[in-house]
């Protein structure tokens, strides 16, 4: 059997990232800009639920987790584009690639599961809330009038009116 192309890949090119010295600075500062508001804006989030006793909720709890994975997923992504974005030869190693698709993919996917509990976390908090309202209502002995009214909200609420 004759040999083959026997080439390994060790690094990757990028092609879209712009080479005129203009559109490199600006897309640099761009890029900047948004790394920037992004760090800041969760590193505030991050330090109002530490520091405000009343923000220690469970939905805020979750919050401050989802701002951490953010913060991750921000330094996972925006360095590799800040130094490609003013080099001369934009290239990436075959294991720096690699290293930034597994931190990507995991931590988006975090991202979805604490948007998920989130959710849940919420709908759980909505129904005791529905539930303790009924309950208040037939202790006052007006089932009808606030039954009906939990229950027109409700349906209102699942059907979009």
């Amino acid at each position: 059997m004759p040999p083959g192309n026997c080439t390994v890949v060790t690094e990757f090119i990028f092609l879209a990232f712009p080479t005129h010295p203009d559109l490199q600075t600006l897309f640099f500062m761009s890029i900047s800009l948004v790394f920037t508001a992004t760090v800041t804006g969760n590193l505030l989030i991050l330090v109002a639920i530490r520091g405000d006793a009343c923000l220690h909720t469970p939905m805020y709890f979750f919050l401050e987790g989802l701002s951490i994975v953010e913060l991750g997923y921000a330094a996972a992504i925006f360095p590799q584009m800040l130094v490609n974005a003013l080099q001369e030869r934009k290239r990436i190693s075959f294991g720096g690639c690699g290293a930034q698709v597994f931190f990507f993919l995991g931590l988006g996917s975090s991202d979805c599961f604490l948007l998920v509990a989130m959710a849940y976390d919420r709908s759980r908090s909505d129904h005791k809330d529905r539930v303790a309202v009924v309950q208040w209502g037939q202790s006052r002995k007006e089932p009808g009038a606030l039954s009906q009214a939990v229950t027109s909200l409700e349906m209102a609420r699942c059907t979009g009116a």
